[in-house]
Order: C-alpha cells, then structure tokens, then sequence
C-alpha cells in the first residue's frame, strides 16, 4: 500500500517515538493534521522510519477512501 500512496496525495506523517500516520494533501490544503485528526507538529520522521506500524485509525480512512 505505501508504494501506490507515494503516488496519489496521500503522504506519510510520524513523529520520532509514534505509529505512521498519513495525510490527504488533496483534502487538508493546510496540511496541518493527519486522516485521523492528529495535529502534525514538529519534524517529519517518516523517511527514516519506513517500518513504522501504521496507525490504526488513518488506515481505516484509507479503506474508506478505496486506498
């Protein structure tokens, strides 16, 4: 799911010690909180963390979404 995401506007969000999160860029024009409502303050740790869990709630907007 993560490769076909890095193609649509959907982006990933975590932070250093969190799950992943993601982020409809299509729907959040001010890009300030994740499908699941978290506020995205601070860095962006989600290169470096590829292998993180995904977080439950972002993942079933995915679903909602048809992602």
């Amino acid at each position: 799911m993560k490769d076909k995401l890095m193609k649509e506007s959907i982006s990933q969000w975590t932070k250093r010690l969190d799950v992943m999160h993601y982020v409809n860029r299509d729907e959040h024009k001010s890009i300030s909180t994740t499908l699941c409502g978290k506020y995205m303050l601070g860095n962006n740790y989600a290169e470096e963390n590829q292998d993180r869990e995904d977080c439950k709630e972002c993942r079933n907007k995915l679903k909602e979404m048809g992602e």
